[in-house]
């Protein structure tokens, strides 16, 4: 989810090419996902989300860098990485003492189904700040990549 609304920042603020890469970090994460659930085939691990973490800092740097976003919008994208802690805090907290219910299939995709509404709500508020957060006092990127020159 922080890798589409890094896409749909970058895109408003003029960059094709960041989008590109933003969509196809995004388009990686998900195909992993969609090949690990519900049943885990291998586990994702720290080291894929250590690279998949690595590369979405990378993106937003050079979106930070590249393009007229302000970093409050990115902030708020990088919010979207809390979901999953934020679900899992929420469900210790709202679950009665006593035994454990016994696991069921049917609540599989209830957890990420949440986690990734939490993460929308993250990146909603991101592309709000980015579209309606102070837009009069920032110059609007309707010309090309600042880093790419035309070689006429």
């Amino acid at each position: 989810m922080a890798s589409l609304g890094l896409a749909a920042v970058a895109m408003a603020s003029g960059s094709a090419m960041l989008f590109e890469l933003s969509l196809s970090l995004a388009a990686a994460v998900a195909g992993c996902a969609l090949w690990l659930w519900p049943f885990v085939r291998i586990a994702f691990g720290a080291a894929g989300a250590l690279v998949a973490t690595l590369a979405w800092l990378a993106l937003t740097l050079a979106t930070a860098l590249l393009t007229e976003v302000r970093p409050p919008t990115l902030l708020l994208l990088a919010g979207a990485f809390t979901a999953g802690p934020l679900v899992h805090w929420g469900r210790r907290r709202l679950q009665r003492p006593g035994p454990a219910p016994p696991p069921t299939t049917a609540r599989t995709w209830v957890e990420p189904l949440i986690v990734a509404a939490v993460a929308a709500a993250w990146v909603a508020a991101a592309l709000a700040v980015a579209q309606w957060g102070g837009a009069g006092d920032a110059p609007r990127a309707t010309m090309a990549d600042p880093y790419y020159k035309p070689s006429w």
